[in-house]
C-alpha cells in the first residue's frame, strides 16, 4: 500500500467545559487485565430484564429502530409502531422507562419490543450500541433518529469525547448510528430513514463550530438540527437506487416533552400531532427523498442545507470526528475476503493521470479502521505510522495520481476463524503494469471482519521489503509448498 423544540429523550446534565476530559477518547477503555470475554461482554448496552423484554422479531417482521423512544415523541412513536405489529427497538439511557414501553408494545400483542440503552454523548457507547444491533439483528426495516438536547441549560457543555454536547448528541451521533447500521438497512430495502430535525435552523460557522465564541444553547441546538438536514440530503443523493429513502422533518412545535418543559415553553402542540408527521414520513411513498417537511407539508429548510460545498465540508468533518468510512459498498466488492482485497488493490492502482475513486476506496473500510506503514528511523528502530482512510487518501492520493501506480498481488497466505480472518498479502508495486520489474515489493497484511452481511477491512499493516528484511519463501509463489 505504499427555538422551534421538536422534542426527544431529555439527556442528564452534562459536564462544562472545564470538567471535561483534557484528553477526549473515542473509544471505550477497559484495564488490560480485564479485556476478557466477560469484560467486554460486560460493556455491551444494557437489555431491559424480564421475559417481556427479550422479545426477538418473527420472520417476515418489519423491524424499526426509534432512538430516543423511552419518553416523549420517541415513546409514542414506538407505541403506535408497536401497535401495527413492527418489532421495535427501543432505546435510551433509562433501563426503567425503557423496560415499560418494552413491556406495554409486548402486552398489547400486536407487535414486539426489545430494549437497549446507549447514551449518544459517548461515541464509544454508539459504536457498541451499533455493533450489538448488528450482531442481534439480520434486518432494520425502518430507522427514525429521534434522540436529542435541547438548548436548555444556556450553558456551552461538552461530550467525553470533548465535542459541543448538542452538535455531538443530536447530529454527530446520528451520523455515526446510521452509517454503521447502514448495511442492515440496505439488505433490507425497500427501507426507510427518518431524521427528526427541527424548524430552528442556524447555519453552520465552519470556522468555529463547537461554537467556542458567542454561544447560547440556541444557536448550539440550531446548529446541529440544520446539520441533520444536511445529513439527509447527502444520505438521499448517497443511497439514490438502492430502495432506501431518506426524509427528515420539524414535526410540530413546542410539544410537551421534557427538553420543551426544561425550557419552560408553554406547549403549541401535542406530542400526537408529531408522531402523525413522523409517521407520515415513515409510511409516505409521495415525496421524493431527501424532502424536509414542516410538519405535514413540504418545506423548504434554511439555504444552507441546498448549498453543496457547505454540506461537502459537514460531511468531511463528520467523517474526521467520528472515525466513519465512506458510503455504501458495492456488494460485489464485499461478498468475500478475495473480493474485497481485489478491491482495495483495484482503487489504488492505475496510470499517471487517473483519477482513483476514494468513495469505493473508503466503504471498504469498517468505522476505525487504520492504515499502518511500517519505518525505519535514521537511528535504526522500527515504527508505524497510523493513518485512517481519509488520511491515506488525501495523504497519497495526489501521488499515486501523479506518478502512476499499480501495485498486485503475488502471494496471499490466509488463516480464518469464524467472522474475523487475517491475510499476509504478498505485493510487487510497479509505475506501469507493463513494467518488466517491479520498483517494490513486500507485505500487505490484511485485518478483515464479517459482521453478517459483508466483509470490512479493520486494518492494513504494511511493511517493504529490504536487505535486512527479504520476504521470506513462503510468503512467495509456490514457496515453501
Amino acid at each position: 500500500m505504499n427555538s422551534i423544540e421538536p422534542g426527544g429523550t431529555p439527556h442528564p446534565a452534562p459536564r462544562p467545559p472545564s470538567q471535561a476530559p483534557s484528553r477526549p477518547s473515542t473509544r471505550a477503555t477497559l484495564p488490560a487485565a480485564t479485556l476478557t470475554t466477560a469484560a467486554i461482554l460486560s460493556a455491551l448496552p444494557a437489555l431491559a430484564t424480564g421475559a417481556a423484554a427479550q422479545a426477538t422479531p418473527e420472520p417476515g417482521q418489519t423491524v424499526a429502530l426509534v432512538t430516543g423512544s423511552t419518553s416523549g415523541l420517541g415513546r409514542e412513536l414506538a407505541l403506535r409502531l408497536g401497535a401495527r405489529g413492527d418489532h421495535v427497538i427501543v432505546h435510551g439511557r433509562s433501563v426503567e422507562r425503557g423496560a415499560e414501553v418494552v413491556d406495554s408494545i409486548n402486552a398489547a400483542g400486536s407487535g414486539s419490543a426489545r430494549f437497549y440503552r446507549a447514551d449518544l454523548a459517548s461515541f464509544a457507547e454508539v459504536r457498541t450500541f451499533a455493533e450489538t444491533l448488528l450482531a442481534d439483528y439480520d434486518r432494520l426495516d425502518i430507522l427514525i433518529n429521534n434522540a436529542g438536547f435541547g438548548s436548555s441549560p444556556n450553558e456551552r457543555l461538552l461530550t467525553e469525547d470533548g465535542h459541543e454536547y448538542r452538535f455531538q448528541v443530536n447530529y454527530l451521533s446520528t451520523f455515526l448510528l446510521t452509517h454503521m447500521l447502514m448495511p442492515r438497512v440496505l439488505s433490507s430495502a425497500p427501507s426507510r430513514i427518518v431524521n427528526v430535525s427541527s424548524g430552528a435552523q442556524t447555519p453552520i460557522d465552519f470556522d468555529d463550530v463547537m461554537i467556542e465564541n458567542n454561544f447560547t444553547g440556541r444557536r448550539a441546538y440550531a446548529q446541529s438540527k440544520l446539520a441533520q438536514v444536511m445529513f439527509t440530503h447527502d444520505l438521499a443523493e448517497e443511497l439514490e437506487g438502492t430502495g432506501v429513502v431518506v426524509g427528515s422533518l420539524h414535526p410540530a412545535t413546542y410539544m410537551p416533552t421534557g427538553m420543551v418543559l426544561r425550557l419552560g415553553a408553554t406547549p403549541r402542540a401535542t406530542i400526537a400531532e408529531g408522531a402523525d408527521a413522523v409517521m407520515q414520513v415513515v409510511d409516505s411513498d409521495d415525496f421524493d427523498s431527501g424532502q424536509y417537511f414542516n410538519g405535514l407539508r413540504p418545506a423548504r429548510a434554511n439555504a444552507q442545507a441546498y448549498d453543496e460545498e457547505a454540506r461537502a465540508r459537514l460531511e468531511a468533518l463528520s467523517r474526521e470526528l467520528t472515525g466513519i468510512g465512506g458510503p455504501p459498498a458495492d456488494p460485489a466488492d464485499v461478498e468475500s475476503i478475495d473480493a474485497i482485497m481485489e478491491a482495495v488493490y483495484d482503487v489504488i492502482s492505475g496510470d499517471a493521470g487517473v483519477a482513483r475513486d476514494w468513495d469505493r476506496f473508503r466503504s471498504l473500510f469498517a468505522p476505525g479502521a487504520t492504515l499502518s506503514p511500517v519505518g525505519r528511523s535514521p537511528a535504526g528502530s522500527y515504527g508505524r505510522r497510523i493513518m485512517t482512510p481519509d488520511e491515506y487518501a488525501e495523504n497519497s492520493g495526489a501521488w499515486l495520481e501523479q506518478n502512476g501506480f499499480h501495485e498486485v498481488e503475488i502471494n496471499r497466505v490466509t488463516e480464518q476463524y469464524g467472522v474475523i480472518a487475517h491475510a499476509f498479502s504478498t505485493y510487487e508495486s510497479r509505475r506501469l503494469a507493463t513494467d518488466p520489474e517491479p520498483f517494490a515489493r513486500g507485505i500487505n497484511s490484511f485485518q478483515l471482519l464479517n459482521d453478517g452481511t459483508r466483509w470490512w477491512v479493520v486494518s492494513i499493516y504494511w511493511l517493504g521489503e529490504s536487505p535486512d528484511h527479504p520476504i521470506p519463501a513462503k510468503y512467495l509463489p509456490g514457496g515453501g509448498r
